[in-house]
């Protein structure tokens, strides 16, 4: 018989099927007595909860006594029509794999939630108690953001003689012993550990799902490849735990749970003291710098505005719309650019009509607004210094680097298309400021750039940080969505639609940077274009489409930017190329071609 809502098992009030799995289905209950929520598993072929007869087994009782902060507690158990049910705290969150399908997590998040994994199964090492099914969808994060081990169906007694080949965990996750005919203990559960926080540190499995048999081949005979940890592990401490956790011999790992956390724990340590004493000189520099900028009048005007923007349309559909329009009214050329563009043919619902920033909020959506306020304040600011040329088509080159930053990124159905427009047009945030603030500080890593420096490497020399790094760290005080100060970074990494936001800004950066005499035979951009996450990546003929697309789209917003299209020598600059390449090269045939590109 199955429970339906309502129901009572024992004294609990079915609300719920949570779900359902192999080793039985979870149901959301209520406690009466107890008015609280509960997680109820039932099934009477829970392997080591309940045995032949449907008794409760020793371990079971075991984990009834296991009461550790992460660890989901087992309250209680019954029956049901002759099945034995488990009666579980209720946790609401989610569990580890949803965060690692999504890509890795920050080095310092990744370490926290290991430490504290690592030591949930010590504890239970400790109490006698091996999990023996450790994996990201065993795990889940509460409410809090605390890691919580969960589903010890499969465990066992340390020193309980185990039958490997009668055990079945979750294959990416299982050590050789289990394929070789070796017994399991403490130090297989280390081994899952280890595979978990290389996970963790990296977005990916170190065994990939593929067939039963490739998998066991490389369980067997593949280390994790340790190269992935990459800049997040410079001095190798973090790869040192995972390595030796992850050895193929189970004499050669960590003895037990308890001496991989204190390993662990003084690997993070050293990770932090190293990042701290490069973090703490690059602060000061850059605080220096920040400083410098600071005291110009200006900077602070957009920088309160942007901000307020950012704080205000945090919440999207919650910002009261009076609240935001106050802010925008404050700056008269904003707001001016603002009912332009959204009584532009762009947005063809104002057509004319919008009269006011509250009218073109309703029109545009707070988000768009958001985006739209960040690109134009920005164009603003440092195309309207009508005396530095340089400076308004430096505004140009990153209006137009964000509708094709938008538009690579759309063909990749990414979930915030508008975002990688904001990412395009604030990729070199660093240079403009640097251009607008430090003239003859630009020009000397100017001169530095063309007597064979890299841009990073000259501006270091002379303004001691990278400019890339000044954006960033501007681009945080405006409060910039998270994933745009990434791309301003360009730290590298990333997955899922970070990855492919990055990389379509990086095509972007690189199509308005063409330039027929630097770069003839087209070798840079097309390398640039390489690295976007496609099996085929596009040829010339559909980087032409994809650039003529976006300058033509870019003479629509040209009225509400004011910019004189004759006169500016970026879109000169970049028909030069558009021409050239339309004259020597046909596209190819079946080449695939972006929707909207031609």
């Amino acid at each position: 018989m199955t429970p339906v809502p309502a129901m009572k098992l024992g004294r609990f009030v079915v609300i719920r099927l949570l779900g359902r799995g192999s080793q039985g289905a979870v149901y959301l209950a209520r406690d009466p007595d107890l008015d609280r929520l509960v997680a109820i598993k039932l099934n009477g072929e829970i392997p080591g909860l309940t045995d032949e007869q449907g008794e409760v087994s020793p371990q079971a009782r075991n984990l009834a006594q296991l009461r550790h902060p992460n660890i989901v507690a087992l309250y209680e158990t019954g029956r049901f029509h002759n099945l034995r049910y488990l009666v579980f705290e209720h946790l609401e969150g989610a569990v580890l794999r949803h965060e690692t399908d999504g890509g890795h997590l920050a080095v310092g998040q990744a370490c926290s939630t290991m430490v504290q994994i690592v030591d949930a199964i010590a504890y239970a090492h400790a109490k006698g108690i091996l999990h023996l099914d450790l994996n990201p969808n065993n795990i889940m994060r509460d409410a809090e953001g605390k890691p919580r081990v969960m589903d010890f169906d499969l465990s066992r007694s340390v020193g309980e003689n185990v039958a490997t080949d009668k055990v079945a965990g979750t294959l990416s996750y299982m050590a050789p012993e289990y394929f070789d005919g070796r017994g399991v203990d403490a130090r297989t559960d280390v081994y899952a550990l280890g595979q978990i926080f290389y996970e963790l540190l990296t977005g990916n499995r170190a065994v990939p799902v593929s067939t039963r048999e490739k998998m066991v081949d490389a369980i067997r005979s593949t280390d994790p490849d340790l190269a992935a940890l990459g800049s997040i592990d410079p001095g190798g401490h973090l790869g040192t735990v995972i390595a030796k956790a992850t050895r193929k011999n189970p004499q050669d790992r960590y003895a037990n749970a308890r001496e991989m956390h204190v390993a662990l724990c003084a690997a993070w340590e050293r990770v932090r003291d190293e990042a701290g004493e490069k973090t703490a000189v690059l602060h000061g520099t850059l605080a220096f710098v920040l400083k410098r900028i600071e005291r110009r009048g200006d900077f602070p005007a957009i920088s309160r505005t942007l901000a307020e923007v950012n704080q205000l349309t945090s919440g999207e559909k919650d910002s009261p719309v009076s609240r935001l329009a106050a802010v925008v009214l404050r700056d008269y050329a904003l707001t001016s650019r603002l009912l332009k563009l959204a009584n532009s043919s762009y947005f063809a619902r104002g057509s004319g009509r919008v009269k006011s920033v509250s009218d073109a909020i309703s029109i545009m959506g707070v988000e768009q607004v958001r985006l739209t306020c960040n690109g134009l304040a920005c164009f603003g600011h440092f195309a309207g210094k009508k005396d530095k040329q340089r400076l308004r088509d430096e505004s140009v080159a990153a209006f137009i680097t964000g509708l094709l930053a938008r538009h690579v990124a759309a063909q990749f159905k990414v979930k915030d298309p508008e975002g990688a427009f904001l990412a395009g047009m604030l990729r070199n945030l660093g240079r403009m400021l640097a251009l607008y603030y430090f003239d003859d500080d630009f020009e000397e890593i100017e001169r530095l750039v063309q007597s064979g420096a890299s841009e990073e490497e000259a501006s270091r020399t002379v303004l001691g940080v990278s400019l890339a790094e000044l954006g960033s760290a501007v681009g945080g005080v405006w409060g910039l969505p998270a994933g745009v100060v990434a791309c301003m970074a360009d730290t590298g990494g990333g997955h899922g639609d970070a990855k492919v936001v990055l990389s379509a800004v990086r095509l972007a950066d690189a199509l308005v940077s063409v330039d027929v005499a630097r770069d003839p035979g087209h070798a840079s951009l097309l390398a640039v274009a390489a690295q976007l996450p496609t099996a085929a990546p596009p040829g010339l003929a559909v980087l032409h489409a994809v650039l003529a697309a976006a300058v033509e789209k870019f003479r629509i917003f040209a009225p509400a930017l004011e910019v004189d299209l004759a006169g500016s020598a970026c879109v000169q600059r970049l028909q030069s190329w558009l021409d050239h390449v339309a004259a020597t090269v046909q596209p190819q045939k079946g080449e695939a071609q972006p929707p909207g590109a031609a």
